[in-house]
């Protein structure tokens, strides 16, 4: 029985440490994304990214509960931190061509 308290205690940790690093980058790789994306001036896109930032780490830390298997926690948001960062990357690059 304690075997599967101990596991389950790492598993719990183990999605706590995946929303606070990866999570926190997949955040705030959108909230990038869409400032740069965004048709609006410099500081509204900031504005409206960073608020946004802050509703999809709550959501992030929600669905990170609500999936079955830590595996996906972190396949997840490994996948979305390289999608977000690289659209965002690449929507600066364009912005900025030198």
């Amino acid at each position: 029985m304690a075997r599967v308290i101990e596991n389950r205690r790492w598993h719990i940790a183990s999605r706590v440490f995946a929303v606070i690093l990866m999570g926190y980058l997949f955040a705030n790789g959108v909230g990038l994304l869409v400032s740069l994306g965004l048709p609006l001036d410099r500081v509204t896109g900031v504005v409206v990214g960073t608020l946004l930032t802050f509703l999809i780490w709550g959501l992030v830390a929600m669905w990170a509960f609500w999936v079955d298997r830590t595996r996906t926690v972190w396949l997840g948001l490994i996948g979305g931190v390289i999608v977000s960062g690289g659209l965002a990357a690449l929507f600066y690059f364009l912005e900025n061509p030198s």
